[in-house]
């Protein structure tokens, strides 16, 4: 399946509703039949997998998600776990994913996965939440009762020359500046750290005395 980042807001894309339409799609058996009304998309791809784990004979399944700088993956790997998740959430008849007063297990899924991002992206020339590292995600379930049981994370390929070197007109990973941010004044004297960004060579650059990187709000 090929995406291509808009680079614009399209409404209703990615939604609970799609989900749900591609879902009807997929109680078609005959795949020939179900590719002839069914517009690429995503979900049918994330579901087709999903498809394959339900079966008597299940095996694992994985989704590859490959491109450029800029080319939409994060944001595809984000819609990629809402669809899991919500899918999965159905199954779970004591919970609610919209509730805000809960927060079951497929709601902390997805919220965990943007402050993870904060240690391996980063803003780059082409992309102001540029992955800086490979991402394995793996989601678990229970195949008796087809409810999600966990999830974990592996990170690889780590951009470490960031870490103590930036280039023109580039950020470093975002948890420094989150950090520096958000974080109250005794917690960053316990690590030694100013909140001053300026005090830091691999935070921020200033060439000809004019600051070209801040800290986001």
């Amino acid at each position: 399946l090929i995406i291509v980042n808009p680079f614009k807001n399209i409404k209703n894309i990615y939604c609970h509703e799609k989900i749900e339409y591609y879902i009807e799609k997929q109680e078609i058996e005959n795949p020939d039949i179900r590719e002839k009304i069914t517009e690429p998309h995503l979900y049918d791809l994330v579901l087709i997998a999903i498809r394959e784990i339900l079966k008597p004979n299940p095996k694992n399944q994985a989704l590859i998600i490959s491109g450029e700088s800029g080319a939409g993956k994060t944001v595809a790997t984000k819609n990629s776990m809402e669809c899991i998740t919500y899918f999965f959430s159905k199954f779970n008849k004591n919970i609610d994913i919209n509730n805000d007063k809960e927060t079951p297990l497929e709601k902390k899924i997805l919220d965990c996965n943007p402050i993870l991002e904060g240690f391996g992206n980063a803003k780059t020339l082409r992309n102001d939440n540029s992955s800086r590292f490979g991402k394995y995600v793996k989601i678990k379930f229970n195949n008796n009762t087809n409810i999600i049981e966990g999830a974990e994370m592996y990170t690889y390929l780590l951009e470490k020359s960031r870490i103590t070197e930036l280039s023109s007109m580039e950020r470093n990973f975002h948890i420094c500046y989150f950090l520096l941010k958000g974080a109250d004044d005794s917690f960053l004297n316990e690590l030694y750290l100013k909140r001053d960004i300026k005090y830091y060579n691999y935070l921020w650059h200033n060439p000809n005395g004019k600051q070209v990187t801040e800290v986001p709000s």
